[in-house]
């Protein structure tokens, strides 16, 4: 997948992936960054340099939309498609040598709290779901740290 442009809806405010014909949550059509006139970048969140990686960052083992579930600090399972609100990808960060999965309600996860992973299509419908400990985060069986 290519390099993601991250804003945000609209109408609801919902962390959206620009190249989505609509918002995974509330279903508002998505301004297209290539209309004339539009600044796409303007409603792009800045990443702090800290944040900022060089080019040689890996490609992100999970997708701005996807569901995840994992266990929060009292050990309670929380996410995943009967908690979309506390489970979506908003982005998934390469910060030096770890990934940090960054949830559309602001919460930031390090990526071995992930417990499984349910990819969705355009159109917010679960294309394919997986554990995390059997396939892998990227579910394909790759184990990443």
């Amino acid at each position: 997948m290519s390099t993601t442009a991250v804003g945000h809806c609209e109408q609801c405010a919902a962390v959206v992936n620009s190249h989505w014909p609509t918002c995974l949550v509330c279903h508002a059509l998505i301004p297209s960054s290539r209309e004339p006139g539009r600044n796409a970048s303007a409603s792009l969140p800045q990443l702090q340099r800290e944040d900022a990686t060089a080019c040689s960052a890996p490609l992100p083992p999970l997708h701005p939309g996807w569901l995840v579930a994992y266990r929060d600090r009292l050990g309670v399972l929380c996410g995943g498609c009967d908690d979309r609100a506390h489970g979506t990808v908003a982005v998934c960060l390469w910060e030096r040598t770890t990934w940090t999965v960054m949830l559309t309600n602001g919460q930031r996860l390090p990526l071995p709290a992930i417990r499984s992973v349910g990819q969705i299509d355009a159109a917010g419908q679960l294309v394919t779901a997986w554990t995390v400990k059997e396939h892998g985060v990227d579910g394909n069986g790759t184990i990443l740290k």
